[in-house]
């Protein structure tokens, strides 16, 4: 099995590079705000400007979001 020579963000980075980009955004989880600070921060040491955005932006409760999926008639049912 060949690993590749580049990383992802190296890879990333070319790309965005070719096509032109001076703009990218960074979606992510919350859990992973600490390594979307890093990417950002390499981003832009290359020269884009970063927009990030937080998973949780506009979020619903899960157990909203699952009863509403179940039906009324399982309202009660134990999530």
């Amino acid at each position: 099995m060949a690993f590749p020579v580049k990383t992802r963000i190296q890879e990333t980075i070319e790309f965005a590079n070719k096509l032109g980009f001076k703009r990218l955004g960074v979606a992510f989880c919350r859990g992973l705000r600490n390594e979307a600070k890093i990417l950002s921060e390499i981003l832009g040491e290359q020269g884009f400007e970063v927009a990030s955005v937080i998973c949780m932006h506009g979020r619903k409760e899960s157990k909203r979001v699952l009863r509403a999926k179940r039906g009324p008639e399982n309202k009660n049912r134990r999530i």
